[in-house]
């Protein structure tokens, strides 16, 4: 029988022009990340709407003509209906999947192709669902203050970004892309668990009223209001290239000549000597790159007079495991990284006769280059002692008990984890994978025999490794068993995997993996 026969026989739409959609992305019941374009090895998408009243009618339809298409159940406002579907449910908690696909009812079904981003058939179901009226956003006051909130950060003159937002000019221009990245959740970079949102101050979501006036903007055709002056371009920001403005101290490194290949530059160890000619209470700290491009990482380690051991910076995690640091390390940089910077009752002494020895991985670009990076040292105020010190682990996984990715595998996990041998308030967490990573979980597991999730990455960028901070320390028990889950996608599908039919092991070149949970807390009292 024809496609078309079973298509009206099953009561599915087939469309006579088919209806180009944007590709968008959503996070599931479980806190998985699915990007529609990512399923392009399949023929269809078939994404039927939440109804426990239809989905056995429903599964039929879809299973009987989409066999082996990747199948989702949509949940528009994420409201879930207490139904156990046996395929991933995407939680559209902002309504602007929905809204984008032209979905009028609980129960819809809707057939994608995931080459083209096109809607190729379509069936409706019989329960309607409510939408809010949608007014044309008004961008003085409705959309400008979520860019400047949200975007100018980086894209600002002197920012990281690859263009400013300084203008409505310049927002209107790139209006189909913002929209883009709305709905496929890439900007802001680095985002988060939506739902986690509320104790991690940088959890990088939009709200879902700023994703709906985004992209409701840029549907009505990014119109500009009637103003006398634009709020994008009345904006200032510090005109420092550090984070934390101008240090207390600078020290140069030496200029580091970076070819323009091979691939694969060796490690460099660099020693440089701080400077220090008395003992000081740091702060804070920055190692900056005058050439992000090709600085992949810098860790390194301290080295105090009369002590060869030095203080290994882990990416943030330091000196022995879960001591305090009364010796101050270095902020490593990863990309994307925020360099430490602690509260004014917060330090560690750096001595006097200190030097850092860096361990400096380049990635070459093409082009031969230079990199003069600088050292960034923030003080206490002379004669404070803080009173404060910083702790932390890492669930980290090393050589011996690295267990090497499948080739070709989609989702290979790797566990590991620390138990605190003290109460604890947690700060800080921090991912560290290469391009394979996927996502990162931790979880808390207490000596009660409770657990709960703590923080949930569901899309890993590796060009954004950031330290997420909680809101306010979260207290946790002695005994507690901090477990993190990281999975790598080592499949064709993944763009930035360099080589899926390579089994990978452990290593420090960005074509191999490692897989680092770096906790930073305070000892409780």
């Amino acid at each position: 029988m024809k496609l078309r026969t079973y298509l009206i026989l099953f009561g599915l739409m087939c469309l006579p022009l088919a209806l180009l959609a944007n590709d968008f992305a959503l996070i599931d019941e479980e806190g998985n990340y699915h990007k529609m374009s990512y399923y392009n090895n399949y023929n269809h998408i078939v994404i039927v709407v939440e109804s426990a009243d239809r989905f056995e009618y429903n599964e039929s339809i879809v299973n009987n003509l989409y066999p082996n298409a990747k199948k989702f159940i949509l949940s528009p406002g994420g409201r879930g209906d207490n139904f156990t579907y046996p395929w991933p449910t995407l939680l559209d908690t902002s309504f602007i999947v929905a809204e984008e696909l032209d979905v009028r009812n609980y129960g819809d079904i809707i057939v994608l192709n995931p080459e083209s981003m096109k809607v190729t058939a379509k069936t409706f179901g019989n329960v309607p669902i409510e939408y809010s009226v949608k007014e044309v956003p008004d961008y003085i006051t409705d959309v400008a203050p979520i860019i400047i909130e949200n975007c100018q950060t980086c894209h600002r003159k002197g920012g990281i970004a690859p263009f400013a937002m300084d203008s409505y000019q310049v927002v209107n221009g790139f209006a189909p892309l913002i929209k883009e990245a709305v709905l496929t959740r890439q900007m802001p970079p680095g985002q988060i668990d939506p739902k986690y949102s509320d104790v991690i101050e940088n959890h990088r979501t939009l709200t879902d009223q700023d994703m709906r006036t985004l992209v409701a903007w840029v549907n009505r055709g990014a119109p500009r209001s009637y103003f006398d002056t634009d709020p994008l371009t009345e904006t200032v920001y510090s005109t420092s290239e550090w984070v934390h403005g101008e240090p207390d101290m600078i020290i140069d490194v030496p200029p580091q000549e970076i070819p323009a290949g091979p691939v694969n530059i060796p490690y460099r160890y660099v020693s440089v000597d701080l400077g220090l000619t008395e003992d000081k209470w740091l702060r804070g700290s920055e190692y900056l790159p005058s050439n992000r491009e090709v600085m992949h990482h810098m860790l390194n380690s301290v080295v105090v007079p009369g002590d060869n051991s030095g203080l290994f910076g882990i990416l943030g995690v330091s000196g022995d495991r879960q001591e305090e640091r009364n010796l101050a390390g270095i902020s490593a940089y990863v990309p994307g990284g925020d360099p430490d910077y602690y509260d004014e009752n917060t330090g560690a002494l750096l001595k006097a006769g200190s030097v850092v020895n860096l361990q400096l991985h380049y990635t070459p670009n093409g082009k031969e280059t230079t990199d003069r990076a600088r050292i960034g040292l923030y003080f206490h105020e002379d004669g404070k002692v803080p009173e404060e010190r910083m702790a932390g682990d890492c669930a980290c996984i090393f050589t011996p008990d690295w267990t090497p990715i499948a080739a070709y595998d989609p989702a290979f996990m790797q566990t590991a984890e620390v138990t605190l041998q003290n109460d604890v308030n947690l700060h800080t967490f921090l991912p560290h994978m290469h391009f394979r990573g996927k996502s990162m979980r931790a979880t808390a597991y207490y000596p009660d025999g409770t657990e709960e999730e703590l923080i949930n990455l569901p899309r890993y960028d590796y060009a954004w490794q950031l330290s997420y901070t909680w809101k306010e320390p979260k207290p946790l028990p002695k005994g507690t068993r901090l477990f993190v889950e990281g999975v790598f996608d080592n499949s064709e599908q993944n763009p930035m995997n360099p080589d899926p039919s390579r089994v990978v092991p452990w290593g420090q070149m960005s074509e191999d993996e490692m897989f680092f949970g770096a906790f930073t807390w305070k000892n409780a009292e």
